[in-house]
């Protein structure tokens, strides 16, 4: 093993944990517009409730719940809205689950150097007492359905206000 070759594992995982970060934020923010549209159209309202309240006083988790609210308000008729959108309570929970493991777990460096050299990062949950590893393909996988579902909702914001 040479004596660099730990950089080099711990390099990938935060490269790999910044990138989902990195995806994360942006739906944050998409969230962030969606919920401030909501409660107004004058673009000076919005930002000052997107500076004052949404973006700094909501956790992620809530914001989720929120957009959710929102487009049930939006969509009242269950039979509609979940012909349409069925699934996105799961992914809104799937992605603040996902989200959350890579903003507050540990990176985790195995010492057995086979495991290390197959996963992009291992996080480990210390309440839970368990890892768990991401291949580059999950990755890969975790940032295409993040954008999957921040496209979704800039397609509902368009919907539902730029009409």
């Amino acid at each position: 093993m040479e004596e660099n070759e730990p950089d080099f594992f711990i390099l990938r995982a935060h490269q790999s944990r910044g990138v989902i970060l990195d995806y994360a934020i942006l739906f944050e923010r998409v969230m962030d517009d969606f919920i401030a549209l909501s409660f107004s159209d004058n673009e000076n309202k919005r930002r000052e409730l997107m500076n004052m309240i949404i973006t700094e006083g909501m956790s992620f988790k809530y914001k989720a719940r929120l957009v959710l609210k929102i487009i049930r308000k939006r969509i009242p008729d269950d039979k509609i809205r979940l012909s349409r959108f069925g699934s996105l309570q799961k992914n809104f929970d799937d992605l603040v689950n996902l989200r959350n493991r890579f903003a507050h777990e540990i990176t985790y460096v195995h010492p057995d150097r086979e495991i290390v050299k197959k996963y992009a990062i291992v996080l480990y949950n210390y309440s839970k007492d368990n890892a768990e590893g991401y291949t580059m393909q999950d990755i890969s996988n975790k940032l295409k359905f993040i954008n999957e579902q921040r496209g979704l909702l800039v397609k509902l914001r368009q919907e539902f206000w730029e009409q």
